[in-house]
């Protein structure tokens, strides 16, 4: 019965919200909260929620924050963000929002307008990283790393404004050292995609010094980031070489050659997890020795991609390591947090924790 209680009290506060924050019917709490959620996590949640709602200073405490995109019921950032909350005594809940496309301008222009907002902060996902940057960058609101890379996938407060952000650069970087990817000043890299994720892998590797870079995508999309990268990288005074191939058997050639392979598109992904971006040639183990394989893809956590790159002899980073990192990133956007996830102390011990999500 008090478990009923505690789920029928939050059902009731989700609706108060609603009533004084009308914007944020456009998340769908409720559905999110009995959708998502397993039976522990919900009552875990309702109850943080029914003893935040008893304090003398319910508002003032509360954090809300989001991850708006669609389709995103297959996200592990509600569970790796609450469960980060509860590491550190944080008074915040962390929820999946499928915005409709047409809700998600109407949303974000609401929300930016309200000051006293219980909303904290958001991360952007697809297809909505374009939608927001466009709408921040009109505001000139946007981190520098957010204007070089050209989309945001962290929103948050400061200074009494709205601000736009990219996490996943930083998050994947600190991913990548923390798994022992390697130096990358120098390199030759090859990265497979041109979407959202790419643009923050291409970020990450021109600030870290790599020398050239393959992106492997249609030629259309592919050109687009090349041209805006080859801009960027002037701008941040790094000389770096860039190529294109619409196929891997293009540049195979350069493949050969190639320090660091990433893999940036869903491909792989639960239920197509057979499939892969690349099928490696037979060139023998002392081929691969000293290279790495990165896969962003992080359900399953070993794909195909890393498995057949392992088999050989490489050195593979899974998408786990960048999930978990440029969420801790954002965190530190929303809370302004100082320490890095990954290093020593409580930090590693939360990492090593929320590794075992993936296992």
């Amino acid at each position: 019965m008090r478990e009923n209680g505690l789920l029928a009290s939050a059902a009731v506060i989700f609706k108060e919200w609603e009533d004084r924050w009308p914007y944020l019917r456009y998340l769908r709490l409720q559905k999110a909260f009995d959708e998502y959620f397993d039976s522990d996590c919900r009552l875990a949640l309702a109850r943080k929620l029914c003893r935040l709602y008893r304090s003398d200073d319910f508002n003032g405490r509360l954090q809300l924050c989001v991850l708006l995109g669609r389709p995103i019921n297959y996200s592990l950032s509600p569970l790796i963000h609450n469960m980060t909350a509860d590491f550190y005594g944080q008074d915040d809940l962390y929820f999946n929002a499928a915005l409709e496309a047409e809700e998600a301008e109407a949303f974000l222009r609401e929300w930016s307008e309200d000051g006293a907002s219980p909303l904290r902060g958001a991360n952007v996902t697809r297809p909505y990283k374009e939608v927001v940057y466009k709408r921040l960058s009109e505001r000139a609101a946007l981190t520098e790393a957010a204007e070089n890379i050209g989309a945001v996938n962290t929103v948050f407060w400061r200074d009494g404004r709205l601000c736009g952000d990219n996490t996943d650069f930083s998050g994947w970087y600190r991913g990548w050292k923390t798994e022992g990817g390697g130096e990358l000043e120098s390199k030759r890299a090859a990265v497979f995609g041109a979407g959202g994720a790419a643009r923050a892998i291409l970020y990450a590797l021109i600030i870290n010094g790599i020398a050239e870079i393959c992106v492997i995508n249609s030629a259309v999309r592919g050109r687009r980031l090349i041209e805006h990268f080859r801009k960027a990288a002037e701008v941040l005074n790094k000389d770096v070489r860039f190529s294109l191939a619409e196929k891997a058997e293009d540049a195979s050639e350069y493949l050969e050659k190639c320090d660091i392979f990433i893999q940036a598109t869903p491909v792989g992904q639960r239920p197509a997890a057979d499939a892969t971006v690349y099928s490696w040639p037979e060139l023998g183990r002392a081929a691969y020795e000293g290279k790495t394989a990165c896969d962003l893809v992080y359900n399953p956590v070993a794909t195909r991609f890393l498995r057949e790159a392992a088999a050989l002899g490489m050195k593979t980073v899974s998408g786990a390591s960048m999930l978990i990192c440029q969420a801790y990133e954002a965190r530190r956007k929303f809370y302004g947090l100082s320490d890095s996830i990954g290093g020593r102390g409580p930090e590693e011990q939360l990492y090593r924790k929320l590794q075992k999500l993936f296992v």
